[in-house]
């Protein structure tokens, strides 16, 4: 049986983790010859390092409860509002990424109830929100939780993209349904630019999160924020046309980023990824890389969303 059915067959079985689908995977990816594909891959299969900006899918909210005394009450478990803890603290403790790889969401995941709740470390926030909370009571302990099926849904997010990935494949590269274990071949260069077009279309289609996904390119972008010229002449400098980088230009004035940590509104990630779905190799070349975390950088630069 070829390798990409194999893949098929192991996603369609829900009493499986994706674990194993994701080695087989990695092994496919390999001969496909898509480096941002084998970079997806490998994340999910052994985590995301720090300097990896994880995919909307990771993302889960932190809700806390705190235990708070002085010498005439106490508080046990009392509720803390989220806006109160980013007025004191940053947006890492509101939303926390999920940097964990695979095989260690599958245990954790199968070995919790859907209702369940798991905890992060916050033992420096009791120093930060000292006095902050509740004027002459001490605060005890902070508790930050986010409910286990945030992992359940990574695991359901997964499984999709690849079993969607593998449907795409064998739909528009015919020849990566005939890849077996054990065979030297990997797929041509247009093939390769081919499968990393499927890539991004099929688990970054909306273009969430281009950023740090392989790119080798080296060009420097410098955008004031707010300005549009300076954001026209970076585009041109990365490589858009003239007049693509006055469209997409003109499309960020228009609005702004609508979720936390991302660096691109709704209409932008639209008008990107057609640029995907025309056949551009990922989305624009600059000395044969492409130029995907430049973009992303002239675009948190003209918001000042990243400083």
């Amino acid at each position: 049986m070829a390798l990409l059915h194999q893949i098929q067959e192991t996603l369609l079985d829900e009493e499986k983790g994706i674990a194993p689908a994701l080695l087989k995977f990695k092994f496919l990816a390999a001969k496909l010859g898509s480096e941002p594909l084998e970079d997806w891959v490998a994340h999910e299969m052994k985590g995301y390092p720090r300097e990896i900006e994880v995919p909307d899918y990771r993302l889960a909210h932190l809700t806390y409860t705190g235990n708070f005394a002085n010498s005439a009450y106490q508080y046990t478990n009392h509720p803390i509002p989220t806006s109160l803890i980013l007025e004191h603290t940053s947006e890492e403790w509101v939303v926390h990424k999920i940097r964990e790889g695979m095989s260690a969401i599958d245990h954790i995941a199968n070995g919790a109830t859907s209702s369940g709740k798991l905890t992060i470390d916050t033992s420096d926030m009791v120093l930060l929100l000292q006095g902050k909370i509740y004027e002459r009571m001490v605060v005890q302990s902070i508790t930050a939780t986010f409910p286990v099926t945030a992992l359940l849904s990574i695991q359901s997010t997964v499984r999709a993209k690849l079993l969607d990935l593998t449907l795409e494949l064998e739909k528009r590269v015919p020849a990566s349904a005939e890849i077996l274990v054990g065979t030297k071949e990997r797929t041509s260069e247009r093939e390769q630019g081919k499968v990393t077009q499927i890539f991004h279309q099929t688990v970054h289609g909306d273009m969430t999160n281009i950023a740090n996904s392989g790119s080798d390119a080296t060009v420097t972008v410098n955008v004031t924020k707010n300005d549009i010229d300076s954001l026209k002449a970076a585009l041109n400098k990365i490589g858009f046309e003239a007049s693509e980088a006055d469209e997409l230009a003109k499309i960020a004035v228009d609005e702004q980023p609508d979720k936390l940590g991302q660096p691109f509104g709704i209409k932008a990630r639209k008008w990107i990824a057609s640029k995907l779905e025309k056949g551009v190799d990922g989305v624009i070349s600059v000395g044969g890389k492409v130029a995907k975390k430049e973009l992303t950088e002239a675009f948190q630069q003209y918001y000042d969303s990243f400083s």
